[in-house]
């Protein structure tokens, strides 16, 4: 029995997955024969070969990705785990303070480009700067002094 390709689940999404062959980056035969491979699943539709890459798109019904059982009974080996998703913890939450304060020093700017510096732009930096100085202390750290 040959020796299985062995590929990498990295994206999956309802009806379409991308399998990588670590081993097959540049290789047009390889990468042909891993799509055959593929086609042979029923539930596959569609295979589109990315030889650059070393990647597979596979076009696919339903809502999860292909089986690694199916993907063993054509000869190909599911290997490894998919790069971990980003975290939405690990994104940065906007402060408002600071949101309101950038965009009246943007407005300010933008009334002195259009000459109009004196009562339109110096009010608008006098409120961006009125909500830095009141942001910088928090309810709680007033709260403890």
């Amino acid at each position: 029995m040959a020796k299985p390709v062995e590929v990498v689940l990295m994206h999956s999404m309802p009806g379409r997955s991308r399998l990588k062959v670590p081993s097959s980056k540049g290789q047009l035969l390889l990468m042909a024969a891993a799509a055959m491979k593929l086609k042979q699943i029923p539930a596959v539709k569609e295979v589109t070969p990315r030889p650059a890459t070393g990647s597979l798109v596979v076009s696919h019904p339903g809502a999860g990705p292909l089986s690694a059982q199916d993907l063993e009974a054509v000869g190909l080996a599911l290997i490894g785990a998919p790069p971990a998703a980003p975290s939405f913890s690990a994104v940065r939450r906007l402060e408002p303070v600071k949101v309101g304060a950038a965009a009246m020093t943007a407005l300010a700017f933008y009334q002195m480009s259009k000459g109009r510096a004196l009562p339109p732009a110096l009010t608008l930096l006098w409120y961006a700067a009125s909500l830095i100085t009141t942001g910088l202390h928090s309810p709680a750290e007033t709260d403890n002094e």
